[in-house]
């Protein structure tokens, strides 16, 4: 028998790793949080390690990486870069 650290209800077994959320085991309802909580973790991460913290990231043929807060700045990103490097000199 264990104790859930985050509810303290009892449970049968070796319980789960609670940890984002505290040290030690969880109940099998609790470790649905601990879940949902890792899961939003490694989206951050992710997302912060694919864009740099941007949350649109927008790939030119060339490989630039327009980037913005929203799709909308991305996309004008893009446009500027384009306008800027793609441009024909004629």
């Amino acid at each position: 028998m264990g104790k859930c650290v985050i509810c303290n209800q009892e449970f049968e077994g070796y319980g789960h790793n609670a940890e984002p959320l505290k040290t030690g085991a969880c109940c099998g309802s609790c470790n649905v949080q601990v879940v949902l909580e890792r899961l939003k973790i490694a989206k951050e991460m992710k997302d912060k390690m694919n864009n740099d913290g941007w949350s649109f990231v927008i790939s030119c043929a060339c490989g630039y990486k327009a980037k913005g807060n929203n799709e909308d700045e991305a996309n004008e990103d893009l446009e500027k870069h384009q306008d800027k490097e793609h441009s024909s000199p004629f």
